[in-house]
């Protein structure tokens, strides 16, 4: 644990496409102090990861994240923003909500905290942790401050009251609620659940601290206040960490004529930003978030599937391995069986999606990577009963009722074992078409990747109601079917012949695994 140097709280920088505009008026500013602060002025890694407009508005949104590694000493600090964007009745009003994950950049501070520009912390460790955040972005030409936040545990969610990145009280006005990690415990390698849910209209009351504003004088400077005379859409930010028994919320309000809904064009924004070139050499950095989902406005919770992904980070600091391939950012995985989209690097994967100009914004969607989260997979599922178990070769066939496209191939693993497939072979007509080889106990172990042998592109297709035969080499203990024959939601899987490690035969024995896109 160390404490981070004051440029590094100095430099973050709100880049999303759906601010630019506004954030332009503010760096107009910005960018001289900053330079005249810090020269060289920090400029590093951008990358939107955005959930993909459909023109729908939303009631709530939410996700989950398995926060696994972030050894970031000599990069500095990662943060993940999950941002999303107000509206009443479509159109963007300026006021923004961040669900940010910040690795390797935990914050200790007390309740109430509030200075013109950055109120102090009294440490910084290097740890994960979880930040919310309502801006206010129609202050630097309105400053109405119809904006509030109540924490319901000031010792675990403390707030602070600031500008954006800037002394200047024209910038846009800010409430934070961090997790501190010295009440509520480290977050490294354990699984969380952020949301962000709408609730009732209501007024405050003035006797109490909704908002302290940085911008004013005397007396009134950061004087706790609110708007009695506004009426105020209600909206509730929590934080669930499972193994530490962790369920904490956060109150936020926004003036009910501009923050009813959430902006179906600008949804879930896991931008990342870190200062300066990833140090991919000697840094490890990993996020993987699943289930992301957002609450319909008749309220029903739907999965959201389908991610763009536009990176914008300098030239020169593109995170580059000697191949020219870019080995840092955004890529889909399987995790615990379903598709996930971690965020990374310091592994060496070379499957990251990049966009048509990763130096600069995509001009338009078209252009942008995709990270499509929906299950285009034949999964045989996990058996009620997997054993007995021995590695070996599966031999048998899959007939698909619906048109794939394969890439990877996970193997269920028998609980508290290594279980896994060595290597796969995919044949139509006694035509090897594609074939994959186990890695070693890396950390996607579950995992192999399956090449095509029959065409350019990097996946093979599985046609609807064709039959490919399949040799599957296993080691340790995998979870087995033991049936000759298995009908699936995605269609049957039979088993032709299994020889285990000792030379044993057997007709009924079915690997438990998953075909995925």
């Amino acid at each position: 644990m160390r404490n981070k140097p004051s440029w590094k709280i100095l430099a973050i920088r709100y880049f999303t496409p759906s601010r630019f505009i506004v954030h332009l008026k503010i760096l107009l500013f910005l960018i001289p102090t900053l330079f005249l602060i810090l020269c060289p002025v920090v400029y590093g890694m951008a990358a939107d990861c955005q959930l993909e407009p459909t023109g729908e508005n939303h009631i709530g949104i939410r996700y989950k994240a398995l926060l696994v590694e972030d050894e970031l000493s000599e990069t500095g600090w990662a943060l993940l923003f999950g941002g999303s964007g107000f509206t009443m009745n479509g159109g963007y009003q300026p006021h923004f909500i961040d669900l940010i994950i910040k690795g390797s950049w935990a914050a200790l501070h007390d309740d109430e905290l509030c200075a013109n520009g950055f109120p102090p912390v009294q440490e910084t460790w290097d740890n994960f942790t979880i930040e919310f955040g309502l801006s206010d972005y129609e202050d630097w030409s309105v400053q109405d401050n119809d904006i509030g936040a109540w924490t319901r545990d000031p010792n675990l969610f403390p707030r602070r009251y600031t500008n954006i990145d800037s002394r200047d009280p024209n910038a846009a006005d800010k409430i934070m609620a961090e997790y501190q990690v010295d009440e509520g415990g480290t977050l490294e390698g354990r699984e969380i659940e952020v949301s962000f849910v709408r609730a009732e209209v209501t007024n405050l009351s003035r006797d109490e601290n909704y908002f302290m504003d940085p911008d004013l004088e005397g007396e009134q400077l950061c004087k706790p206040n609110s708007q009695d005379d506004i009426l105020y859409r209600h909206w509730i930010a929590t934080l669930k960490v499972p193994s530490l028994d962790i369920n904490s919320s956060v109150d936020f309000y926004i003036n009910a004529s501009q923050g009813d809904k959430i902006n179906g064009n600008n949804t879930l924004n896991f931008m990342w930003e870190n200062p300066g070139r990833p140090v991919i050499e000697s840094d490890k950095y990993k996020v993987i978030i699943f289930d992301p989902e957002v609450k319909t406005a008749t309220g029903e919770w739907e999965k959201a599937t389908r991610f763009l992904v536009d990176l914008r980070t300098p030239e020169g600091e593109l995170p580059l391995n000697d191949k020219g391939e870019l080995i840092v950012g955004y890529r889909k995985v399987n995790y615990k069986g379903r598709l996930a989209i971690e965020a990374s690097f310091g592994y060496g994967y070379t499957d990251y999606v990049i966009d048509g100009d990763p130096t600069d914004y995509e001009p338009s969607d078209a252009t942008k990577a995709v990270i499509d989260l929906v299950e285009n997979i034949f999964d045989t599922g996990a058996p009620a009963n997997p054993y007995p178990s021995i590695f070996g070769t599966h031999n048998g066939t899959i007939k698909p009722n619906q048109t794939i496209t394969v890439s990877k191939l996970y193997t269920y693993p028998c609980e508290g074992t290594g279980g896994h497939t060595e290597s796969i072979q995919l044949y139509e007509d006694n035509t090897l078409i594609a074939n994959g080889t186990w890695k070693g106990y890396k950390s996607d172990w579950n995992n192999i990747t399956i090449h095509n042998l029959t065409g350019e592109v990097p996946y093979v297709t599985l046609l609807k109601e064709h039959k490919y035969n399949y040799t599957i080499h296993t080691g340790s203990y995998s979870q087995i079917h033991h049936n000759t024959s298995l009908l699936t939601a995605n269609g049957w899987i039979n088993c032709t012949k299994f020889t285990d490690a000792n030379g044993k035969i057997y007709k009924d024995w079915i690997p438990a695994i998953q075909l995925l896109s």
